[in-house]
């Protein structure tokens, strides 16, 4: 099934205006850089964290970090004047680093926040540095708290569009500590699993990692990990065969792992379009629902992009009192519509947030929608189920509570905050 709304749009989305300036954080100018891109944030009890990279003379990038509270005050006490920065030194002399993920952790009782990115040499090599929770480098951790990932295979390159998070898997931390880091590569997905002293977890498949490509040998990209209240591990992604739609795929793993049998087909479950219009299906994110189901959250494709969301059971059938079974697939105001975060409430509604072209605009708003446990539009959330924020928000966001964190590139970086009701 799919949808279109045909409201007036109203740009109803209301910032915060008790965040930093007026709803709007400007991540201060660093002396002697080009620019500064924010890919990753996390919050805590107390703190926001911001995680990416600056850009400098001559042509190399340091990863970054910097901490606000949670009104959007500068916290100029963490790293140096409110920055950490550095470098993944590398065995060939080569030092750059770019930080895409930021993960608050609790080592042995003590607060630890976790950089994870990439060296970013011709190797695109995986890399995460832990700080200290004044900014300080965790020694404790890897080399002198830098862990650089060898893979035996070279993995994709970097998004070509500056500041773009379109392109980068997500990582998620376990409660004892370990990470699981996704990281593309030619052949299909890596998948490793980093213990808490930053060595490689090789009771995971042996050696700490493994490479996931579908079994009929085309292109596996997996973009989204969640893990289960069981302990397993659910990933999302697509396929894609050259002269074929990409279709959507979920995979869940066991925790040495291998692939789940009780789940889809040998631990995979993978989605098409089966109307006419034969659009390609990606998932962005995966968000846990209520009766242990999961929503797979992302666009759908063909000439122009769809928000696309689908339900599924414990063993990977779909949830047949969401949308009858069929992904649903929206474009707001008939403009193109992606997904890229999701929720569910307690009530078992479903809050989504992405990006929707502005009707008769170029710029992409950011978008919140609200949705019934069977995938209806919940009307009585802002005008007609949707809460539309003005201005050109890029991909990264993030749904907390009753705000919502997205950024925009104006002349400086800029984090804003947003009210959803």
């Amino acid at each position: 099934m799919s949808t279109s709304s045909n409201s007036i749009p109203v740009f109803n989305g209301e910032l915060d205006l008790s965040f930093a300036d007026q709803g709007k954080f400007t991540l201060p100018v660093i002396p002697n850089t080009v620019s500064t891109t924010i890919l990753g944030l996390r919050k805590d009890e107390k703190h926001l964290y911001l995680a990416g990279y600056i850009f400098y003379q001559p042509l190399k990038n340091d990863y970054v970090c910097c901490r606000l509270s949670l009104d959007g005050k500068f916290d100029t006490s963490f790293g140096d004047q409110g920055y950490a920065r550095g470098n993944f030194p590398e065995e060939d002399g080569q030092t750059n680093g770019v930080a895409e993920h930021v993960i608050v952790q609790d080592i042995d009782g003590e607060k630890k926040i976790l950089l994870i990115g990439q060296h970013n040499n011709q190797y695109q090599r995986p890399a995460l540095i832990r700080l200290n929770s004044d900014g300080s480098p965790d020694k404790s951790y890897g080399k002198d708290g830098t862990v650089i990932i060898k893979l035996p295979s070279t993995p994709l390159p970097a998004p070509d569009t500056p500041g773009s998070t379109a392109n980068i898997p997500q990582a998620i931390a376990l409660e004892d500590g370990k990470v699981i880091v996704l990281k593309i590569a030619t052949e299909g997905t890596y998948i490793i699993r980093v213990d808490k002293d930053g060595s490689l977890d090789k009771t995971f498949n042996g050696s700490g990692y493994r490479l996931f490509n579908a079994p009929n040998g085309g292109n596996t990209f997996l973009r989204t990990v969640l893990n289960t209240t069981d302990g397993k591990y659910l990933l999302g992604g697509y396929q894609f065969e050259p002269g074929k739609p990409a279709s959507g795929l979920i995979i869940r793993l066991l925790t040495d792992g291998t692939e789940d049998p009780d789940y889809g087909v040998n631990g995979v479950v993978e989605i098409v379009d089966d109307s006419a219009q034969e659009r390609g299906f990606v998932f962005d994110t995966l968000a846990p629902q209520n009766n242990n189901r999961t929503a797979a959250i992302g666009l759908a494709s063909r000439s122009v992009r769809s928000g696309l969301i689908t339900s599924r059971e414990p063993d990977g059938s779909p949830n047949i009192q969401f949308n009858k079974a069929s992904p649903l697939v929206t474009q707001l105001e008939f403009y193109p519509t992606a997904w890229s975060a999701g929720r569910v409430l307690p009530n078992g509604k479903l809050q989504v947030a992405g990006q929707a072209d502005e009707p008769l605009g170029s710029n992409k708003n950011l978008v919140v929608v609200q949705l019934q446990p069977n995938g209806e539009f919940d009307n009585t959330f802002g005008i007609n189920g949707v809460v539309r924020f003005a201005g050109d928000a890029g991909a990264m966001m993030m749904l907390n509570e009753n705000r919502v964190f997205f950024s925009t590139h104006e002349s400086q970086q800029v984090i804003q905050c947003g009210l959803v009701p």
